[in-house]
């Protein structure tokens, strides 16, 4: 039996899903994990870039998974990355060292790559032709839009609108108050 191993590497957590492909073809979830990271890349004088905090905890969470690629083949393992990943001016440096450190490799997905994945996994697990209506994921860099019916998907689109992004850039109090609610209404349009 086959396995696959993806790791979805998002703003704000890491998730790893194990799979096994069960003798009839169907995929039977072995192992799940979640690790915070919380990435977000930072301003600096050159763009946004990763901090050398951010990159520690990315390196511990690809260590901790990578007990669970064990014995995988590399063309069955794959670490996708996301909104964060797209911002930062050292993505590419920093998915190197992820490689060297652990032997994963990562590709950064476009916005609309995002948004097209998540919907096949929406419906991947809804009965055919089940779907009439928007999914949305929130997410802490982007938020993924699709529209689906049963004809298929009609419109998706990843807008960089994410939580993370939005307590970067504007500062609130806990609970918000009605002017943080204002500032971020005035921030979205």
């Amino acid at each position: 039996m086959h396995s696959y191993v993806i790791i979805d590497c998002g703003t704000n957590t890491f998730h790893l899903n194990k799979w096994q492909v069960l003798p009839e073809g169907s995929l039977h979830l072995v192992h799940a994990e979640r690790i915070p990271v919380f990435i977000w890349p930072e301003p600096s004088p050159h763009g946004y870039l990763f901090s050398n905090l951010a990159m520690e905890r990315m390196v511990e969470a690809f260590q901790q998974f990578k007990s669970h690629t064990q014995g995988i083949k590399p063309q069955h393992c794959l670490a996708v990355g996301t909104a964060a990943f797209r911002k930062a001016l050292n993505a590419e440096q920093i998915q190197n060292q992820l490689f060297k450190a652990t032997g994963i490799r990562m590709i950064t997905l476009s916005g609309q790559d995002e948004a097209y994945w998540i919907s096949q996994g929406i419906i991947s697990v809804h009965p055919k032709n089940s779907i009439n209506g928007l999914i949305m994921d929130i997410g802490g860099g982007s938020t993924e839009f699709i529209f689906a019916d049963r004809e298929g998907i009609q419109f998706l689109t990843s807008l960089n609108i994410g939580v993370s992004r939005l307590y970067q850039q504007i500062p609130t109090d806990d609970p918000l108050s009605r002017d943080d609610i204002q500032r971020i209404e005035q921030w979205l349009e």
